[in-house]
């Protein structure tokens, strides 16, 4: 089952006074439709989690993150060296299944809409720099 809105709204509401100002400092992508972001607040690491494309998809802070597979999927390096700075915000966008992570410069939105759910990292102009799964 694919997540809803009152769910990706509680954890949003849960997790975004840790995250807003705190530094990126890790971007994994531990599977092809996962995507794990390490943030470090005062006293506090979180990883991320977000999971696409799946029956269950999923945006939520997990207690350590997963191991690299053995060879590392061509989107992590892409993604390493876009993502960068302080998440300046984290919102749901419009009504639907969409989140938006604004890292000041450029924008994480997670669409966590089952089968056809992405990462998309957009400029501050709104183009489209890189995605976790090909478009």
């Amino acid at each position: 089952m694919a997540i809803r809105l009152a769910e990706i709204d509680a954890v949003l509401e849960e997790i975004r006074g840790r995250i807003v100002g705190a530094p990126l400092q890790q971007v994994r992508v531990p599977a092809p439709d996962r995507l794990v972001l390490t943030l470090r607040s005062p006293g506090e690491t979180l990883h991320l989690l977000v999971v696409v494309q799946s029956r269950h998809t999923r945006i939520h802070t997990i207690p350590r993150p997963p191991a690299n597979p053995a060879k590392a999927l061509a989107m992590q390096g892409r993604l390493r060296a876009l993502l960068r700075g302080r998440c300046t915000a984290l919102s749901r966008i419009g009504d639907d299944r969409i989140v938006g992570l604004d890292l000041g410069h450029l924008s994480l939105r997670i669409e966590l809409t089952g089968r056809h759910g992405n990462v998309f990292v957009l400029d501050a102009d709104g183009t489209l720099l890189a995605s976790l799964l090909p478009t």
